[in-house]
């Protein structure tokens, strides 16, 4: 879905769908245990981000074809993001990643949950195509709002409440509540490997 104003896009990311963007943009997405990739680019100001739903593609030779449903997966997602950013002259080295999401949704604590999978995944796929995450808030228990500007990197993230917590929605708006209580820009965090474990 696509809502246009004075300065930017706004797009509403759903569950198995990439965004590149080459203009300024606004993407929002919810997460649980599902991960979402960004990667940026300061040079061109190019942004994506994905919505991956499972960790690897079962398509034998991938990376050699076009995957069906490429953007469900983890893996085939971060080739394909990093794949347009090389199309554009981008360098590898170039290419800032973050990492969100992979929350363990039904608390089974397992090290074979969904969300923790992915989160193998991403970091996997990431090392394999020589890129370092720069910042990751993974796993937990709670799900996640991502809204990323693609234009200059930024990301702000809210935890989701579980209504199994007991806590309700409010109904009337209180200054300093609601407000995405986490920003992480590109431009401030340091290339160091992600310590997501």
């Amino acid at each position: 879905m696509k809502l246009t104003d004075d300065t930017v896009t706004d797009y509403y990311l759903k569950p198995a769908e990439m965004l590149f963007c080459t203009e300024p943009s606004r993407v929002r997405t919810v997460l649980g245990s599902c991960v979402s990739v960004v990667m940026f680019h300061a040079a061109s100001r190019f942004g994506a981000i994905c919505h991956a739903m499972q960790a690897e593609c079962g398509v034998i030779n991938c990376r050699e074809k076009e995957c069906p449903e490429r953007f469900k997966y983890v893996d085939c997602s971060v080739r394909m993001m990093l794949r347009l950013f090389e199309q554009r002259g981008a360098k590898r080295r170039q290419v800032v990643v973050k990492l969100f999401g992979g929350a363990d949704m039904f608390g089974s604590g397992s090290g074979s949950a969904v969300g923790r999978r992915n989160i193998i995944a991403a970091v996997s796929a990431a090392e394999a195509c020589g890129l370092l995450i720069s910042a990751c808030n993974v796993g937990g228990t709670r799900g996640r709002k991502l809204l990323f500007y693609s234009h200059t990197g930024e990301v702000f993230m809210k935890y989701q409440h579980r209504a199994a917590e007991g806590i309700r929605p409010q109904k009337k708006a209180v200054p300093g509540r609601g407000v995405l209580n986490r920003i992480l820009r590109f431009s401030t965090v340091q290339q160091e490997p992600c310590p997501c474990f």
